[in-house]
């Protein structure tokens, strides 16, 4: 539902909605599908590996408050920026080669933009020379290491604005909830780029909300950022 709102007030052709399924779309065919809970990268579904358990924490929705936010925040959003998933596996070697090679099948690149943090990486698959075009991004940690049960696994949506984090954080405690954006990307001596906060949270399946600044240069992040995942993996 959340993905139905984009695709109604943000009218991007990269994003389709039928019934149930929402695809993510490239010029040659489909990136990445949602379908409920289900969730598949150029056609390998991986629901299975962002398996989770019931945390003990209460169910939170904001989808109607959502798509107020949206409606009112349209003539402020530039575009959707990615969607994504994160989530912990044994050792990230042997997942993004997984990756790796599904994406070499389908014709796609993988890159990874450094994290700044030992713990956890982030890999983004999609055209990057079409950079207005949004990404599928993988954050991987390992069992054990990095972000808590509280923040992982979850499914990401991410969208770019042409507000200052202040007058996002004030929309977002507006529109979402006080405190929405709980985490930010503060890049020192250049500022805040980026805030998420939680949607939704029910028996443990979480949706995050990133929003980009003023600040984030989408296109300097595809071109400069975004290194390719370099040589052909084994297979796993």
């Amino acid at each position: 539902m959340y993905l139905q709102i984009l695709s109604d007030d943000l009218e991007t052709k990269s994003l389709l909605v039928e019934g149930a399924s929402c695809s993510l779309r490239l010029k040659t065919g489909e990136l990445a599908q949602v379908v409920g809970e289900k969730v598949s990268i150029l056609g390998k579904e991986i629901t299975s590996k962002m398996k989770t358990k019931k945390q003990g924490m209460r169910d939170i929705s904001l989808l109607s408050s959502f798509k107020e936010f949206i409606r009112n925040m349209r003539p402020q959003i530039v575009r959707l920026n990615h969607l994504g998933v994160s989530y912990s596996c044994n050792f990230i070697e042997k997942e993004v080669a997984y990756y790796k090679r599904i994406a070499e099948n389908a014709d796609v690149e993988i890159f990874e933009e450094d994290s700044g943090n030992k713990t956890s990486r982030w890999f983004f698959i999609g055209d990057k020379v079409k950079w207005e075009s949004p990404l599928f991004e993988i954050v991987l940690s390992e069992f054990g290491k990095g972000y808590s049960d509280e923040w992982i696994p979850h499914f990401q949506i991410d969208i770019d604005t042409n507000l200052s984090f202040d007058e996002l954080n004030k929309s977002a405690t507006k529109y979402l909830d006080k405190n929405f954006l709980k985490w930010k990307f503060d890049i020192r001596d250049y500022g805040v780029v980026l805030g998420m906060g939680l949607l939704e949270r029910i028996g443990g399946h979480k949706i995050y909300l990133g929003i980009g600044t003023n600040l984030r240069n989408t296109k300097y992040h595809r071109e400069k950022l975004l290194k390719p995942v370099e040589g052909r993996m084994q297979k796993v």
